[in-house]
C-alpha cells in the first residue's frame, strides 16, 4: 500500500529531493470542520486522486476515475448535483485533469487523454469542446485561458487560448537551472496573474520560478527533513500556496503497513506555505498528522483549506486559525 501511494504522489506531480533550507515565517493553524468520504452514499466517496475548486459557496470535486464533477454546498458539505459522463463524444470526458472555474462560473475541464478542453456552464450543461495538444491543466485569469501542455516534444509550455487562437507564451524547461531537471511538464504546476506574473513550481526540485523577478525561489524546510514532496500549487486572491511534506528518512517507510506507521518511521511532517506575489513567505501552516496521512489536491478560499488524503480518499475541510 505504501509503495502504491508513493507512485500515486509522483504521478500526480510530486517528487523527492534533498532540501536543507530553513526560513522564519508567521505560524498558522488548521482546525478540521468536516469531511467527505467513507459513506454509504456513493456521491460522497471517491475512486482515487481528485481535484477541487471553490466558487460561490460551492465545493467542486472532480473525480477522474468516474469522469464526473460533483458539487457540494460548501457550508454544509452536503451533495447537491453532479455532471460528466465517460466517453469521446461532445460533452463527454475520458479523463479529468486539474480544472478551473472562470470568473463567470464556467467549468473548464482538461482531458489529456482525448486532447480536448471541455467547457460546461455553472449548472453543468455542456457548452463547447476545444481541441488542443496534451492539456495537462488549465487556469483562468482576466477572461483568458492558460493551458499547461506536455508532450513528447522537447519543450513543455504554457499557452493561452483566446477566441480559438493558441499562443505559446512560456517554455518551462528554460526557466530552471539544469541540475535534476526533467523534460516532462507533469512535474510542473503554476499560478498566474497575467502573462508577466507567473510563478512556476518545479515538483522534481526544491524551488519555484518567479517570472516577474526572473528568479528561482528555494522552498523552506521547517520540518528539518532531508527530503520533501511538493504537492499542490494554488492561488487565492493576493497569495498562492504550496503544499509540501518533509521527510527525514523516506527509505525507512518502505515496509510499513499503514500510513500512520509510515509517517512515524520516515519522520514526515506536512506544511502549507503562503507566499505573496512578490514571492515573500507570509505564513507557515503545519497540517495535523492525525487526520491527513498523505495530503494532496489543495484548495484555499475565504479562510478555509480543502485537501484530500490520498491514503483514505477522504476530502477534508479546515478552518484557518
Amino acid at each position: 500500500m505504501i509503495r502504491l501511494l508513493i507512485v500515486l504522489l509522483i504521478v500526480s506531480g510530486c517528487g523527492i529531493i534533498g532540501c536543507d533550507r530553513k526560513v522564519e515565517s508567521k505560524a498558522g493553524k488548521l482546525s478540521v470542520i468536516d469531511s467527505l468520504g467513507w459513506q454509504e452514499d456513493e456521491n460522497y466517496n471517491f475512486g482515487g486522486l481528485v481535484y477541487t475548486a471553490i466558487k460561490d459557496n460551492e465545493l467542486f470535486v472532480a473525480d477522474p476515475s468516474a469522469c464526473e464533477i460533483r458539487i457540494y454546498d460548501f457550508e454544509t458539505m452536503k451533495f447537491d448535483r453532479k455532471f460528466g459522463v465517460k466517453g469521446h463524444g461532445p460533452g463527454e470526458l475520458n479523463f479529468i485533469g486539474p480544472f478551473t472555474i472562470s470568473e463567470s462560473g464556467d467549468i473548464i475541464v482538461p482531458d489529456p487523454s482525448s486532447l480536448t478542453i471541455t467547457i460546461f456552464d455553472k449548472s453543468g450543461q455542456y457548452k463547447e469542446t476545444l481541441k488542443t495538444d496534451f492539456p495537462n491543466s488549465v487556469k483562468f485569469f482576466n477572461d483568458k485561458m492558460y493551458v499547461m501542455e506536455y508532450s513528447t516534444k522537447p519543450q513543455c509550455c504554457i499557452k493561452t487560448i483566446e477566441d480559438g487562437n493558441e499562443v505559446k507564451i512560456l517554455e518551462l524547461d528554460s526557466l530552471f537551472t539544469k541540475s535534476n531537471l526533467e523534460t516532462d511538464s507533469r512535474n510542473y504546476d503554476y499560478t498566474c496573474r497575467g502573462e508577466s506574473e507567473f510563478a512556476v513550481l518545479y515538483f522534481m526540485g526544491d524551488r519555484f520560478f518567479d517570472l516577474k523577478k526572473q528568479k528561482e525561489i528555494s522552498f523552506p524546510n521547517d520540518g528539518n527533513g532531508k527530503y520533501f514532496v511538493a504537492g499542490s500549487f494554488i492561488e487565492n486572491g493576493d497569495s498562492f500556496y504550496i503544499l509540501q511534506a518533509t521527510m527525514e528518512n523516506p527509505e525507512a517507510g518502505m515496509e510499513c503497513e499503514t500510513a500512520k506507521d509510515y509517517k512515524i518511521a520516515t519522520g514526515t511532517k506536512d506544511f502549507i506555505y503562503e507566499y505573496d506575489y512578490e514571492s515573500n513567505l507570509m505564513k507557515t501552516i503545519k497540517l495535523p498528522n492525525d487526520v491527513l496521512f498523505f495530503p494532496q489536491s489543495l484548495t484555499v478560499a475565504n479562510g478555509y483549506v480543502v485537501a484530500q488524503d490520498v491514503y483514505t480518499g477522504n476530502v477534508y475541510k479546515y478552518k484557518m486559525m
